[in-house]
């Protein structure tokens, strides 16, 4: 009798039917933890995208109301923002302190913080999830720097766009100087660019320059059979006259791209010649010998070779700009469309507050030469920035400032035959062929876009009678958005629609804006 018992524990020992219950039930705990957590993470994200639309809704009505002391908009923004929350913001898994709001210079900054109660995590000993949210809005009286990035290339001679784009950009001008004290915080500037752009202008510094080219490193001596100054080639042909900044008057001001990346940066010029910058020079074409188009092209001056050499030869030949023989009856070589400053449009406008230089230089744009839209970006960026070359910008930490930076392009980039800011096609620093430069100056495109943005500049981007996909698609992608989601891009059809886009920029411009 005493075996019965005996073997009956024995079977039960070895009965495993029940473990993968046992285990199931253990494993519960971590999975509901895992499970359930989401479920709060989710939770906890959709409170605080909740949250700051409320605040940000509420600090901008805070703006527009004022309140007679911080206590004061303390209760207007913790009764606003309950007046916005789903239900009423009764509900109980979320519990926020008061609102903390303080007057800034021209707005309210206001910071909220409070905690999530968790109905999952708990099990894994997470109980409440904090939150953080904070946001500065300024109101019109704050302060803006605005740099018009603007197409002067040939194609805006066609359906008068150049006439349109003059008008829309003074109309521009006029609503964002329109309110009361305006003339004090709105600073402006102005890029006019082709293929280069012209950086002579009443802030421009000789320092700047990198006049022999060396910080081109294997380019420098493309086109050149030796080392040979810009300046004192432009020095020659301006028969020694020299304009207030002790440079030649023959060289109009624009530059090469520079090399190692820097073309796409905003370092500031060095003791590095790379961080330079190379003055300008479409060199004389030969006016023969056998060899490339392009050698041949823009031809002002007597290659003085004895008919001896190929087209290359004659086009590097340096000789020729120091012959004194040569230079008489060509003085007269400074025309936009022919000569060393072929292409070349009128100078930069540093940041200003005078309303009238923006004017007179944007009725002077005249069109002419080929698109490098980077060119437009990194001068408008680099107007903008507090670092040399051009030091009128405030911090990019200033949130008292808004920066701007307005591009317009009829067309996409280009990449033609004849001397660009990055030299001849044939040189190749931008590749082999058309297909090659192009992608090449579209992907800077991307590359500037994405580090303006980054520095909190506001990035307007518009096209103008332009239906290439490419072009369209890297316009908005470029485009900031503001805080509803909105793409700052505006596709233009036609001239006569270009002065309703910069209207609509003027407006979002000086509306009340989220500066965080």
């Amino acid at each position: 009798m005493l075996k019965l018992p005996t073997r009956a524990r024995e079977r039960f020992d070895a009965d495993q039917r029940g473990n993968v219950a046992v285990l199931f039930a253990f494993s519960m705990v971590p999975l509901i933890g895992l499970l359930g957590g989401a479920v709060d993470v989710t939770r906890h994200q959709r409170y605080k995208v909740e949250l700051a639309n409320a605040l940000d809704a509420a600090a901008i009505a805070l703006v527009r109301r004022g309140a007679k002391n911080d206590a004061e908009a303390d209760d207007f923004v913790t009764g606003y923002v309950a007046a916005m929350m789903p239900g009423g913001g009764e509900d109980k898994m979320l519990r926020m302190g008061r609102f903390d709001a303080t007057a800034i210079p021209g707005g309210y900054r206001v910071v909220a913080d409070g905690v999530m109660d968790t109905a999952f995590l708990p099990v894994v000993g997470i109980e409440e999830m904090p939150l953080h949210i904070e946001t500065e809005v300024m109101a019109t009286s704050g302060r803006y720097e605005i740099a018009l990035a603007l197409d002067n290339t040939g194609s805006m001679a066609e359906h008068n766009k150049i006439g349109a784009l003059r008008l829309a950009s003074n109309h521009l001008i006029d609503t964002l100087y329109e309110e009361a004290g305006s003339e004090d915080r709105v600073k402006l500037a102005l890029v006019p660019f082709t293929t280069a752009v012209n950086i002579r202008g009443e802030a421009f510094n000789p320092d700047w320059l990198d006049p022999e080219g060396r910080g081109l490193g294997e380019h420098q001596l493309d086109n050149y059979e030796r080392e040979v100054s810009r300046l004192d080639i432009f020095e020659e042909l301006s028969n020694g006259a020299v304009g207030p900044d002790g440079l030649p008057t023959g060289w109009k001001g624009c530059v090469e791209a520079r090399a190692d990346g820097h073309d796409v940066d905003d370092e500031a010029p060095g003791s590095d010649p790379a961080t330079r910058w190379t003055p300008y020079l479409s060199p004389d074409g030969a006016d023969g010998g056998s060899g490339p188009a392009y050698a041949r092209d823009n031809s002002y001056l007597a290659d003085q070779t004895n008919n001896r050499g190929t087209a290359i030869e004659r086009l590097k030949n340096v000789d020729k700009y120091f012959t004194p023989i040569n230079l008489a009856g060509y003085r007269d070589v400074f025309d936009v469309d022919r000569g060393p400053n072929q292409s070349c449009r009128g100078p930069i406008v540093e940041l200003t507050i005078d309303q009238e230089r923006m004017r007179d230089a944007i009725d002077a744009m005249e069109p002419g030469g080929w698109t490098h839209i980077p060119q437009g970006l990194a001068w408008g960026w680099r107007v903008l920035s507090p670092s040399e070359p051009f030091t009128e910008g405030v911090a990019y930490d200033d949130t008292s400032t808004q920066k701007a930076l307005v591009l317009l392009s009829d067309g996409k980039n280009t990449f033609p035959e004849t001397y660009t800011s990055y030299g001849y096609r044939a040189d190749g620093r931008l590749g082999p062929n058309w297909n090659a430069g192009v992608r090449a100056l579209n992907e800077k495109v991307t590359t500037l876009c994405e580090a303006i943005k980054a520095k909190g500049i506001r990035l307007y981007m518009i096209l103008l009678e332009e239906n290439d996909p490419e072009t369209k698609q890297i316009f908005e992608d470029c485009a900031s958005r503001d805080r509803e989601g909105k793409v700052l891009y505006y596709e233009v059809p036609t001239a006569a629609q270009l002065d309703a886009a910069f209207q609509d920029i003027g407006k979002d411009l000086t509306t009340l804006r989220i500066t965080r």
